[in-house]
């Protein structure tokens, strides 16, 4: 006696089944069914697999997009922080110049403020001692004046007396 069966994988386990047919040809069409839903469950076992392998991948493909996207935005976030680095330190340097400038200029200042007051004061001397010239030239002056007004007096006073002799000495002489 022999049997006519088929082996159904369900799962992972193995099952024999036995047709209950008399008839050899309705077990072929049965057989033939039962092929249609193995091939029917293999094919979505398959679409299955090849959903969750297209999942998978275009899962992996998304994280090495996000992986990428990650790297670009460190590396923009490197290249402002370096950005932002070099602008505070242009920054710090130019505010270091200007710092440095008007510390010269302000030293030019004194200098010029220290040379004009020297200046100034050498001028208010220099104007004193002019003063002091001019007072003591007035008074040479006044001095001389005065000297040469007595002289003139002393020599109007001496001619009046000569004079007056030389007429006392024709009056005496004609007398």
């Amino acid at each position: 006696m022999s049997f006519f069966g088929l082996i159904v994988e369900k799962g992972k386990q193995k099952e024999f089944i036995v047709p209950a047919f008399s008839d050899i040809q309705t077990f072929e069409v049965e057989i033939i069914q039962l092929r249609d839903e193995v091939a029917t469950q293999r094919s979505g076992r398959q679409r299955a697999e090849e959903g969750e392998r297209r999942r998978r991948e275009e899962q992996h493909q998304l994280q090495l997009h996000i992986d990428e996207l990650d790297t670009q935005q460190g590396q923009q976030q490197i290249k402002i922080e370096e950005e932002n680095r070099n602008i505070r330190e242009e920054a710090r340097r130019r505010i270091e110049e200007i710092e440095r400038e008007k510390e010269e200029v302000k030293q030019q200042q004194e200098e010029d403020i220290s040379e004009l007051q020297i200046k100034n004061e050498e001028l208010c001397n220099m104007n004193r001692q002019l003063e002091n010239e001019i007072a003591v030239q007035i008074r040479a002056n006044k001095f001389e004046v005065s000297a040469v007004q007595a002289a003139r007096e002393t020599a109007l006073e001496r001619l009046g007396t000569e004079m007056q002799l030389e007429r006392i000495g024709k009056e005496g002489v004609e007398e």
